[in-house]
Parts: C-alpha cells; sequence; structure tokens
C-alpha cells in the first residue's frame, strides 16, 4: 500500500496547532487503497494546547459523498501521533473496510449546513486502540446513519458525542475490551464527560470477548482479526471476503 506520512507546516488555532493531509473540497470523492501514518511533532504544546494532524479532512459543510475504503490509519503516542484518522463536515461521509490502528480518534463525523449531517455510514471497519474515541458524532443524523459489522475494540472511549446530544443511533455491531462505552466531548482539548450509552440500540451485537489481532507482517492478515477471536466473523478489516 501506498504510505502517506503528514509533514505539512502546521497552523495555529484555539486548541494549538493543527495541519490538514488530503484536504478534499469537493463532491463525489473517493479515497482507496492507502496507508497513512502520524505526523513528526511533538503533540504537547501546553497545558491546554496541542499539536495535531489529520491526514483527510473535509470542511466544507454542504459538501456530498466522501468515500474512504480499504485504507489503513496507524498511530503510535511516542513516535508518530496520528489525532484523527477521518474528520469531515457536509454529508455522505462513508467508511468501508478500514483499520484504524492506535489512532487518537479513529474518525469524527462533524457538522453540516442546517446543523444536522445526513447519510453516513460505517461498515466493516476495525478499530484498535483508540487513545480518545473509536467514534465520534457531531448532529450526526441517527436514523439515516448505518453503522453495521464494525468491531470497536481496547479503545479509551468506544463512542463520543458533542456535549448536550440526543441522538439515538442502531450499532449492529462488535464492542468490546473498550474502557468507556460512551461520553461527552468538545474540541481537540475539551474535557470528557463519561456517559451511560443508553442511546444507543444494540442490535446484533457483543460486548465480551478479547480481540486478538495478527502481528505478523509476513502475514496476509497482518492488523487483522485473528480466526477464531472476537469479532472476527463480520469481516471487519481491508478484505472485502476471505
Amino acid at each position: 500500500m501506498p504510505t502517506v506520512v503528514t509533514t505539512v507546516p502546521l497552523v495555529a488555532d484555539e486548541g494549538g496547532e493543527f495541519g490538514n493531509g488530503i484536504q478534499i473540497e469537493v463532491n463525489h470523492a473517493t479515497v482507496q487503497g492507502l496507508r497513512f501514518t502520524g505526523g513528526l511533532d511533538f503533540p504537547y504544546k501546553g497545558p491546554t494546547q496541542i499539536r495535531r494532524t489529520y491526514p483527510l479532512w473535509r470542511g466544507g459543510k454542504n459538501l456530498d459523498d466522501l468515500l474512504v475504503k480499504q485504507c489503513v490509519f496507524m498511530g503510535d503516542e511516542q513516535a508518530m501521533p496520528l489525532h484523527v484518522g477521518v474528520i469531515a463536515n457536509g454529508h455522505g461521509l462513508v467508511l468501508e473496510h478500514d483499520v484504524f490502528y492506535n489512532v487518537r480518534n479513529a474518525v469524527v463525523f462533524w457538522s453540516a449546513e442546517g446543523g444536522t449531517s445526513h447519510r453516513n455510514a460505517m461498515r466493516n471497519c476495525l478499530v484498535h486502540g483508540a487513545g480518545t474515541s473509536a467514534i465520534w458524532t457531531v448532529e450526526t443524523d441517527g436514523d439515516d446513519f448505518d453503522f453495521r459489522n464494525n468491531v470497536i475494540a481496547n479503545s479509551r472511549i468506544a463512542w463520543m458525542r458533542e456535549r448536550g446530544g440526543t441522538r439515538r443511533y442502531k450499532a449492529v455491531s462488535v464492542f468490546t475490551d473498550n474502557a468507556n462505552m460512551a461520553a461527552y466531548g468538545a474540541g481537540a482539548t475539551g474535557s470528557i464527560t463519561l456517559t451511560d450509552s443508553t442511546f444507543l440500540s444494540f442490535q446484533e451485537m457483543r460486548l465480551a470477548g478479547k480481540v486478538d489481532l495478527v502481528m505478523d507482517r509476513s502475514e496476509r492478515n497482518y492488523l487483522h482479526i485473528r480466526k477464531g477471536s472476537a469479532g472476527y466473523e463480520v469481516n471487519a478489516g481491508l478484505f472485502t471476503q476471505d
């Protein structure tokens, strides 16, 4: 897989400094088959400010149709921190068969023109070791959010919402071995408040079992769930079939 390292100059903002890697400001875009790593800067800048990189970013709140498929996002807290794998405003952000490994926040479904984002989806994705959150939704419509066949494991918070968010979501996926199921959060360095997970309607989902990943780089299934492990049966990961 071609590897993309985000090394763009950082820009100051209220949260510290940030840099956007591939900035997609058009409708109907597809990103497929790439591996993204973290940035090269030390993240700590001050008690309330951090440096952070965003490999895939979409800022337009009126944009639609962004497919991210069969991509790998890999971070390392000490060497190459990756703050958010995919962060997008607008509508129609669809993730399929992606792998997020040791990324602080795997994906942020951000805001949209009119206040509510529609037609978003996350299917057959593996999130393992998210340092803050696996999924972060900001005014994403729960009625048309297609969230299924994902495996969310070994993360600090499985699902983050904007403060005061009241939308409900149907989660047809495997959540296991996460420190916390849900929380409210705000901004890059905002405080986090743990909450219950009653806003999630769990269907055909398991909350127990340990996910065992293949860590031998010589194997075809490197960074995928080992056969027989929890979550293997939902086919989360790069391959559309065994």
